[in-house]
Protein backbone atom coordinates (compact mmCIF):
# COMPACT_ATOMS: atom_id res chain seq x y z
CA UNK A 1 0.00 0.00 0.00
CA UNK A 2 1.56 3.52 -1.04
CA UNK A 3 0.85 6.32 1.55
CA UNK A 4 1.28 10.26 0.73
CA UNK A 5 1.10 11.91 3.44
CA UNK A 6 1.90 15.83 4.06
CA UNK A 7 1.53 18.57 7.07
CA UNK A 8 2.33 22.45 6.71
CA UNK A 9 0.52 22.74 10.08
CA UNK A 10 3.03 24.79 12.44
CA UNK A 11 6.99 24.94 11.70
CA UNK A 12 7.67 22.92 9.03
CA UNK A 13 5.94 21.68 6.09
CA UNK A 14 7.30 18.13 4.69
CA UNK A 15 6.03 15.29 2.51
CA UNK A 16 6.71 11.47 2.88
CA UNK A 17 5.41 8.46 0.31
CA UNK A 18 5.50 5.26 2.57
CA UNK A 19 4.97 1.83 0.65
CA UNK A 20 4.56 -1.76 2.44
CA UNK A 21 4.89 0.78 6.02
CA UNK A 22 8.23 1.99 4.78
CA UNK A 23 9.35 5.78 3.98
CA UNK A 24 10.92 5.59 0.31
CA UNK A 25 10.68 9.35 0.14
CA UNK A 26 10.42 12.45 2.36
CA UNK A 27 11.09 16.00 2.58
CA UNK A 28 10.69 18.60 5.03
CA UNK A 29 11.83 22.81 5.69
CA UNK A 30 11.28 24.16 8.39
CA UNK A 31 9.33 27.43 7.61
CA UNK A 32 6.96 29.44 9.56
CA UNK A 33 5.33 30.93 6.27
CA UNK A 34 4.87 30.13 3.10
CA UNK A 35 3.31 26.75 3.05
CA UNK A 36 1.12 27.45 0.53
CA UNK A 37 4.21 27.99 -2.19
CA UNK A 38 6.17 24.86 -0.48
CA UNK A 39 3.54 22.45 -0.48
CA UNK A 40 2.87 21.09 -3.78
CA UNK A 41 6.70 21.06 -4.70
CA UNK A 42 6.96 19.18 -1.78
CA UNK A 43 4.58 16.85 -2.51
CA UNK A 44 5.93 16.66 -6.40
CA UNK A 45 9.47 16.28 -5.05
CA UNK A 46 8.55 13.28 -2.91
CA UNK A 47 6.55 11.78 -5.72
CA UNK A 48 9.22 11.95 -8.10
CA UNK A 49 11.96 10.97 -6.07
CA UNK A 50 9.87 7.45 -5.04
CA UNK A 51 9.02 7.20 -8.50
CA UNK A 52 5.50 7.22 -8.53
CA UNK A 53 2.38 9.47 -9.81
CA UNK A 54 -0.84 10.50 -8.24
CA UNK A 55 -2.40 6.97 -9.94
CA UNK A 56 -0.03 5.47 -7.78
CA UNK A 57 -1.16 6.25 -4.50
CA UNK A 58 -3.83 4.31 -2.63
CA UNK A 59 -4.45 6.89 0.61
CA UNK A 60 -3.87 10.43 1.70
CA UNK A 61 -3.10 11.69 4.59
CA UNK A 62 -3.13 15.19 6.21
CA UNK A 63 -2.99 17.11 9.93
CA UNK A 64 -5.94 18.61 10.65
CA UNK A 65 -4.41 20.59 13.85
CA UNK A 66 -4.18 22.43 16.00
CA UNK A 67 -1.85 24.67 14.58
CA UNK A 68 -1.53 27.16 12.11
CA UNK A 69 -5.10 28.07 11.18
CA UNK A 70 -3.76 29.22 6.95
CA UNK A 71 -2.32 26.07 7.31
CA UNK A 72 -4.03 24.07 8.39
CA UNK A 73 -6.56 25.04 5.63
CA UNK A 74 -3.93 24.71 3.10
CA UNK A 75 -2.85 21.03 3.84
CA UNK A 76 -7.18 20.11 4.18
CA UNK A 77 -8.03 22.00 0.80
CA UNK A 78 -4.98 20.21 -1.02
CA UNK A 79 -5.98 17.09 0.09
CA UNK A 80 -9.55 16.63 -0.14
CA UNK A 81 -8.94 18.16 -3.77
CA UNK A 82 -6.38 15.63 -4.44
CA UNK A 83 -8.45 12.70 -2.60
CA UNK A 84 -11.37 13.90 -4.56
CA UNK A 85 -10.09 13.77 -7.89
CA UNK A 86 -8.54 10.11 -7.39
CA UNK A 87 -11.39 8.65 -5.45
CA UNK A 88 -8.95 7.20 -2.68
CA UNK A 89 -9.78 7.80 1.27
CA UNK A 90 -8.45 10.76 2.96
CA UNK A 91 -7.27 10.23 6.86
CA UNK A 92 -7.15 13.48 9.35
CA UNK A 93 -4.10 13.26 11.79
CA UNK A 94 -4.03 15.25 14.58
CA UNK A 95 -0.33 17.18 14.94
CA UNK A 96 -0.39 15.83 18.70
CA UNK A 97 -0.83 12.51 17.20
CA UNK A 98 2.05 13.11 14.72
CA UNK A 99 4.63 14.54 17.44
CA UNK A 100 4.37 11.87 19.64
CA UNK A 101 4.45 8.87 16.71
CA UNK A 102 7.73 10.55 15.50
CA UNK A 103 9.15 10.72 19.41
CA UNK A 104 8.19 7.20 19.53
CA UNK A 105 10.17 6.56 16.15
CA UNK A 106 13.23 9.08 16.76
CA UNK A 107 14.27 8.39 20.31
CA UNK A 108 15.30 5.34 22.28
CA UNK A 109 12.55 3.10 24.07
CA UNK A 110 14.55 3.78 27.75
CA UNK A 111 13.87 6.93 27.27
CA UNK A 112 10.30 7.10 26.30
CA UNK A 113 8.88 3.71 28.18
CA UNK A 114 7.24 3.62 31.83
CA UNK A 115 6.81 7.48 30.85
CA UNK A 116 3.59 8.94 29.74
CA UNK A 117 4.15 11.47 26.74
CA UNK A 118 2.70 15.33 26.87
CA UNK A 119 2.76 16.53 23.44
CA UNK A 120 2.71 20.66 24.41
CA UNK A 121 2.28 23.14 21.14
CA UNK A 122 2.98 26.85 20.95
CA UNK A 123 -0.17 29.18 19.75
CA UNK A 124 1.38 31.79 19.26
CA UNK A 125 -0.55 33.53 21.74
CA UNK A 126 -0.63 33.30 25.49
CA UNK A 127 -2.06 29.15 26.16
CA UNK A 128 -0.66 25.83 24.49
CA UNK A 129 -1.97 23.01 22.82
CA UNK A 130 -1.88 20.27 24.80
CA UNK A 131 -2.68 16.01 24.57
CA UNK A 132 -1.69 13.48 27.02
CA UNK A 133 -1.04 9.87 26.05
CA UNK A 134 -0.01 6.48 27.60
CA UNK A 135 3.84 5.02 27.02
CA UNK A 136 1.97 2.83 24.01
CA UNK A 137 0.47 6.24 22.97
CA UNK A 138 -2.83 5.24 23.59
CA UNK A 139 -4.58 8.74 24.01
CA UNK A 140 -4.95 9.83 27.72
CA UNK A 141 -6.91 12.89 26.97
CA UNK A 142 -8.05 14.72 24.07
CA UNK A 143 -6.21 17.59 22.60
CA UNK A 144 -7.22 20.97 24.24
CA UNK A 145 -6.40 24.92 24.00
CA UNK A 146 -5.11 25.19 27.77
CA UNK A 147 -3.25 28.06 29.58
CA UNK A 148 0.05 26.96 30.91
CA UNK A 149 -1.47 26.66 34.50
CA UNK A 150 -3.93 24.27 33.35
CA UNK A 151 -2.08 22.17 31.63
CA UNK A 152 0.36 21.96 34.27
CA UNK A 153 -2.90 21.12 36.22
CA UNK A 154 -3.65 18.15 33.43
CA UNK A 155 -0.47 16.31 33.59
CA UNK A 156 -1.19 13.40 34.66
CA UNK A 157 0.86 11.80 37.84
CA UNK A 158 3.87 9.47 37.69
CA UNK A 159 6.78 9.58 35.10
CA UNK A 160 6.05 12.18 32.05
CA UNK A 161 7.96 12.93 29.22
CA UNK A 162 6.62 16.62 27.68
CA UNK A 163 7.58 17.03 24.01
CA UNK A 164 6.77 20.09 21.47
CA UNK A 165 7.31 23.57 20.76
CA UNK A 166 6.63 24.50 24.27
CA UNK A 167 7.87 21.21 26.33
CA UNK A 168 10.64 23.64 28.16
CA UNK A 169 7.72 26.00 29.32
CA UNK A 170 5.41 23.28 30.94
CA UNK A 171 8.35 21.69 32.78
CA UNK A 172 9.34 24.68 34.06
CA UNK A 173 5.75 25.80 35.11
CA UNK A 174 5.67 21.98 36.41
CA UNK A 175 8.39 22.32 38.98
CA UNK A 176 8.02 18.23 38.98
CA UNK A 177 11.09 16.20 39.44
CA UNK A 178 9.42 13.37 37.52
CA UNK A 179 8.77 15.47 34.09
CA UNK A 180 11.30 15.91 31.42
CA UNK A 181 11.60 16.82 28.02
CA UNK A 182 13.99 16.13 25.70
CA UNK A 183 17.40 18.16 24.94
CA UNK A 184 17.74 19.74 21.58
CA UNK A 185 14.25 18.65 20.28
CA UNK A 186 12.26 21.31 17.90
CA UNK A 187 8.83 19.96 18.55
CA UNK A 188 8.09 19.66 14.71
CA UNK A 189 5.69 17.52 13.21
CA UNK A 190 7.10 15.36 10.11
CA UNK A 191 4.74 13.95 7.27
CA UNK A 192 6.67 10.24 7.82
CA UNK A 193 4.23 10.37 10.98
CA UNK A 194 1.31 11.27 9.35
CA UNK A 195 1.53 9.05 6.57
CA UNK A 196 2.46 6.00 8.90
CA UNK A 197 -0.57 6.64 11.48
CA UNK A 198 -2.97 7.05 8.38
CA UNK A 199 -1.64 3.88 7.34
CA UNK A 200 -2.14 2.09 10.36
CA UNK A 201 -5.91 3.39 10.62
CA UNK A 202 -6.94 2.52 6.69
CA UNK A 203 -5.24 -0.89 7.12
CA UNK A 204 -7.18 -1.39 10.75
CA UNK A 205 -10.81 -0.02 9.58
CA UNK A 206 -13.32 -0.40 6.98
CA UNK A 207 -13.44 2.29 4.73
CA UNK A 208 -16.72 2.94 5.25
CA UNK A 209 -15.83 3.62 9.10
CA UNK A 210 -13.59 6.11 8.30
CA UNK A 211 -15.51 10.13 8.70
CA UNK A 212 -14.20 12.76 6.23
CA UNK A 213 -11.74 14.94 7.74
CA UNK A 214 -11.92 17.94 9.43
CA UNK A 215 -10.13 21.22 10.76
CA UNK A 216 -9.38 21.11 14.57
CA UNK A 217 -8.57 24.66 15.09
CA UNK A 218 -9.34 24.22 19.38
CA UNK A 219 -9.47 28.20 19.40
CA UNK A 220 -11.23 30.87 17.89
CA UNK A 221 -9.28 32.90 15.25
CA UNK A 222 -7.81 36.35 16.75
CA UNK A 223 -9.36 39.09 14.02
CA UNK A 224 -11.09 42.49 14.57
CA UNK A 225 -14.50 42.90 12.61
CA UNK A 226 -15.03 46.13 10.96
CA UNK A 227 -17.49 48.97 13.10
CA UNK A 228 -21.03 48.58 11.49
CA UNK A 229 -21.40 51.15 9.00
CA UNK A 230 -17.04 51.62 8.43
CA UNK A 231 -15.98 51.50 4.87
CA UNK A 232 -13.11 48.49 4.35
CA UNK A 233 -11.03 50.34 1.98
Amino acid sequence: MIILGFDCSGGACSAAILRGGEAIAHKLVTADRGHAGLLIPLINGVLADAGCSYSDIDCYGVTVGPGSYTGIRIGLATARGMAAASAKPLIGVTTTQAVAHRIARQYPSEMTAGRAMAICLDTKRADVYLQCFADDLTEHSSPAALSVHSAVAALPDGKILVAGSSAAEIIEASGRADVVGLAGDQGLTDAIDVAAISADIVLNRKQNDMAPPHALYLRLPDVTLPAAGKSKS
